[in-house]
């Protein structure tokens, strides 16, 4: 899913391929999938 295999190179970790290289179908992000992750993340703290 993600382009760079290497979890240290930083300026690339999270870029990613617009198809799967398998099937070829396209990733898309969730619509509200960042806001329900920070709303998770503050309740926790």
């Amino acid at each position: 899913m993600f382009v760079e295999k290497n979890p240290y190179k930083l300026s690339r970790i999270m870029k990613m391929n617009e198809n799967c290289p398998v099937c070829g179908q396209p990733f898309e992000l969730e619509v509200g999938f960042t806001t329900a992750a920070a709303i998770s993340a503050m309740r926790w703290q």
